[in-house]
Order: C-alpha cells, then sequence, then structure tokens
C-alpha cells in the first residue's frame, strides 16, 4: 500500500504541473485577445478591414500602443476613422500625447475620412508635437481637420498635423495655434516628405516665453531637399520678430519643391516676410501682404 502511494505522488504532481500550464497559457491567450478588442474593437489593422477610429479615446488609445509596442505593429498598421467629427473635451486640462515619436514613428495609414477633430490640445517640453509627433517615411495621412487646436511646445518640430514629416500628408487642414522654439509650421513643423491639398488658418507664434521663432512658415516650417508642398494654401499668420530667423509666410525654409502654393495674411509680422523665408520660393505667392505677386490664383492652378 505504501509502495502504491508513493508511485502515485510523482504522478500526481506532473498532472498537476501540466494542468497549471495550460491554464496559464489559455490565460495569457485570452488576455491577449482581450487586449486587442479592446483597444480597438473592430478590424485588424490591414488595408481590407483597418483598425476603426471612433472617438478621442481611441486616437489616445492608438498614440499609447505605439509608444509602448516593441514591434512597431500598430505604427505601420492601417486605420480609418469612421466619424464625421470628434470633438476633445478638455475642460480638465487634459493635454494630448502625440502619436508616433523619433524612437516609435507611425509608418502606417491614416484615412481621416473627412473627420474634423475639435478642441485639440498639446502641451509639451518635449519636440516632435502635433496630432502626429514623427510621421515615418512609409506613412500615409489623408483627409484630416483640426478646428480650434492649440499645439505648444518649449523645443523644436512643432506642427498642427504632423511636427516631423517624411511621408505623405494630403486633404488635411488646420484651424488654430501652433508654437514653438524652431521648425514650426500650420501643417508640419519640419517636412522630407510629400504634402499636397492643404490649408492652414490661425496664428504660427514663437514658443511660450520666447520672443523670436525660427524656420517658421504658415503652412511648413522647412522643407526639406526631396520634400514637396504642392496646391496648398494658408490663411495664417506667421509672428515673426526682426531676430527670426527663416520666417516665411508659406515656408520658413525650403530646400525642396514648391509648386502653386500661397497666402493672403502676413500682417502680423513685425518684418517684413516674404513667401518663403530662405532656399528657394519658386512656386510660392503671396496676395494682399508685403510681398505681392502679379501671378492670379487661376493661373497658379491651371495646369
Amino acid at each position: 500500500m505504501t509502495k502504491k502511494l508513493l508511485l502515485s505522488v510523482p504522478i500526481i504532481l506532473i498532472i498537476g504541473v501540466l494542468l497549471i500550464a495550460a491554464v496559464f497559457a489559455a490565460g495569457i491567450a485570452g488576455s491577449e485577445k482581450t487586449a486587442g478588442a479592446v483597444n480597438f474593437p473592430d478590424g485588424n489593422g490591414t488595408p481590407e478591414n483597418p483598425y476603426i477610429i471612433s472617438d478621442y479615446s481611441d486616437l489616445v488609445t492608438l498614440s499609447q500602443l505605439i509608444a509602448e509596442e516593441t514591434d512597431a505593429h500598430y505604427a505601420g498598421a492601417y486605420y480609418r476613422v469612421s466619424v464625421k467629427s470628434i470633438t476633445v473635451d478638455a475642460t480638465g486640462g487634459e493635454t494630448f500625447i502625440p502619436i508616433g515619436s523619433e524612437a516609435n514613428p507611425f509608418t502606417g495609414n491614416f484615412d481621416g475620412n473627412g473627420v474634423i477633430i475639435s478642441g485639440l490640445t498639446v502641451d509639451s517640453n518635449d519636440s516632435y508635437v502635433g496630432l502626429f509627433g514623427y510621421v515615418g517615411a512609409d506613412a500615409v495621412i489623408s483627409e484630416v481637420g483640426l478646428y480650434k487646436a492649440d499645439i505648444a511646445t518649449n523645443f523644436y518640430y512643432a506642427g498642427g498635423i504632423a511636427g516631423y514629416n517624411a511621408g505623405n500628408i494630403s486633404s488635411c487642414f488646420v484651424h488654430g495655434s501652433v508654437s514653438g522654439l524652431k521648425w514650426v509650421g500650420g501643417i508640419a513643423g519640419y517636412s522630407a516628405g510629400d504634402i499636397e491639398n492643404c490649408y492652414s488658418s490661425g496664428a504660427i507664434v514663437p514658443a511660450p516665453g520666447s520672443v523670436a521663432i525660427s524656420y517658421a512658415g504658415g503652412l511648413v516650417g522647412e522643407i526639406a531637399a526631396g520634400g514637396a508642398l504642392r496646391y496648398s494654401y494658408t490663411f495664417a499668420e506667421v509672428e515673426a520678430e526682426e531676430s527670426s530667423e527663416s520666417a516665411g509666410a508659406v515656408a520658413g525654409s525650403s530646400a525642396g519643391e514648391i509648386t502653386s502654393c500661397y497666402t493672403v495674411a502676413v500682417a502680423n509680422a513685425d518684418k517684413e516676410i516674404s513667401a518663403v523665408g530662405s532656399g528657394s520660393g519658386t512656386g510660392a505667392y503671396v496676395f494682399n501682404g508685403k510681398n505681392i505677386s502679379s501671378t492670379s490664383i487661376s493661373s497658379m492652378f491651371s495646369s
């Protein structure tokens, strides 16, 4: 009897261990599935079945997922907004953490589907701020509007749609205030990618507590070589001081391509400001400002 009991003990232990391992594995699988369902109830991030963004909390979730992940799944996925308006409740002083960073850039496809996001607020002490902080080379962002946005940093790379853009931004608009020390623009602070069919209005201003702003433009702070800005316009006022370096009504500086872009608002500048502060200004025009081009808008946009 004793010998049989002794032989039974290790068998019981082995069975117990196997049962615990099976339960643990099932728990992990279940938690992963639950986490995915909670994060984005609809979609799987593919072109055929993109993740669905339906409210402000989904934007916050997307920002958090990209910041925390190590395999770039969410950063490179496809997204589509399912609603036409998203209103941010900033009564509690909530500030938005931009989607994507230099360490974890956004490289996916974000179809705004004509959405207007009202009241987006970013108040940061870091670089790379906007709805998107850092947009990678393979990213596509389209049909997103920001209304009454307040994007502010005490450092570099501030834009309404993207602080830094190396991808493709199209059919977007920004109305509001964008502020920073350097590389500040209504659509993007710095762009090495393509920006098309966009417009901005509001103000491009120095960072809080700062007097001057550098590489600031109504649409883009600086367009890098290889970057392009096409068929876009701005009503934004660039608040440039005499000490401001490379401030322009359309772009602060450009080594890239500008095609058929214009502005009508430079009245708030304390220094005489042209369409492009430095670099090549071909393709950018200022109307009703200090640098008036005789080229008509109709001829600019004819092809």
